[in-house]
């Protein structure tokens, strides 16, 4: 592939899980932050990988509408493609490429939370004892469902984990 920077595919698949290796990102990262220079347009973007997302990275059984109404969905969409914010709302992806892993490894003294749920692409893949090195962990609860989009899929789990964490830092 000419051009494509070399880096440890780690950075990314550490922390996001998506694109799942450094082949899968080195071909979807271009169209998504510079779709024209690409021969796309952030439509084909919205099109393809948004809605494809809220299938696999929630806990919904390969059946979206089984957690998200058709009405959260395109209200969700409309919030990319109206002001044609795909490109710089992929944009993370192309920064987290360029993490160096000194980055990864600083210890992050900020008291911590984690809700693991068991379809997320990121911390829930993580596991607890990489989480407690480099983080001041003070709560970690492993949810029994929800995926990436927890807040919406699980809402009444994901509020009374913040709120319990909160709790005991008062």
């Amino acid at each position: 592939m000419t051009g494509a920077r070399t880096r440890p595919p780690s950075t990314l698949v550490l922390l996001h899980g998506w694109p799942g290796s450094i082949h899968e990102f080195l071909h979807l990262i271009g169209p998504l932050t510079d779709p024209g220079a690409h021969g796309g347009s952030p439509l084909d973007a919205f099109d393809v990988i948004i809605p494809e997302k809220f299938r696999t990275w929630s806990d919904c059984g390969g059946d979206v509408e089984r957690v998200f109404s058709k009405d959260w969905l395109l209200t969700n969409l409309m919030f990319y493609w109206a002001p044609n914010s795909i490109a710089s709302a992929a944009n993370l992806y192309a920064e987290l490429g360029s993490l160096g892993p000194g980055l990864l490894s600083t210890p992050v003294p900020v008291p911590t939370g984690v809700a693991a749920f068991p379809r997320e692409v990121a911390v829930g893949r993580a596991p607890r004892s990489w989480v407690e090195r480099r983080y001041n962990l003070r709560r970690y609860t492993e949810m029994p469902r929800g995926g990436h989009f927890a807040a919406v899929e699980q809402p009444e789990l994901f509020l009374e984990d913040v709120r319990a964490f909160f709790r005991a830092l008062r």
